[in-house]
């Protein structure tokens, strides 16, 4: 989820970072300055929801090339694209415990069906509580779709009083590559896919799989688990 940076700390004003979030904040001020960008002092990096405990990074705007040379139809041509604000995202992925918050506090119903599986078709019987496979409340919640995400967000929105949204395709995509301009935000490597993300790898029967390595969890995994 991402929303304006102004917004989330206030017009020149410093939000106090959390004492253990204080690190990861000096991290990525020195990753800035090694991409050349100015960090405006007025704004924290790395901030905390006090409603879902979610941790937000901020993204400065800039630009960059967008798509793949070598990639599937939709991601061609290669295009530069501005992004001309600053804002913030989720550092994780919204968890299934951040989920079951805003359930249980809006009485919202997701319905029993989720898309998933070998075949990857709608099955019914299964949703964020049951989706086929053993989850804990730090795992990224699944068997949600655009609806549930943007009731998600209206409802975080409205018990924060500040605008959370989703992000754009080229928003996502900006922050993924955070500066870099390789097949991945971390080099060229798909053997090295398995240190930085949870994918369908060794660890499944998927047969589209990554065969050449194994990132140790045959379905989800808790979020934070990887590098990057």
């Amino acid at each position: 989820s991402g929303n304006r940076h102004d917004n989330v700390v206030g017009r020149h004003r410093r939000t106090n970072i959390p004492p253990d979030l204080r690190e990861e904040w000096e991290g990525h001020a020195l990753r800035r300055q090694e991409l050349g960008v100015q960090v405006p002092s007025s704004v924290a990096l790395v901030m905390r929801s006090p409603i879902d405990e979610g941790i937000a990074v901020w993204v400065p705007p800039g630009k960059f090339l967008m798509g793949s040379k070598t990639g599937s139809k939709d991601e061609k041509p290669v295009h530069r694209v501005r992004i001309p604000r600053a804002f913030t995202i989720g550092k994780y992925e919204v968890t299934r415990g951040q989920f079951q918050r805003f359930v249980e506090d809006s009485g919202y119903d997701v319905g029993n069906r989720c898309q998933g599986g070998k075949k990857w078709k709608v099955e019914g019987g299964r949703n964020w509580k049951s989706p086929g496979f053993v989850q804990s409340k730090d795992h990224p919640v699944v068997c949600v779709n655009w609806n549930d995400a943007k009731w998600y967000l209206a409802w975080l929105s409205r018990k924060t009083g500040k605008p959370y949204r989703l992000l754009s395709e080229s928003e996502w995509e900006y922050s993924a590559r955070a500066g870099t301009e390789t097949k991945f935000g971390f080099g060229n490597s798909v053997s090295d896919l398995c240190g930085y993300g949870n994918g369908a790898d060794r660890s499944t029967s998927y047969s589209f799989r990554n065969k050449s390595c194994s990132d140790g969890y045959e379905r989800t995994a808790p979020v934070g688990t990887f590098q990057g």
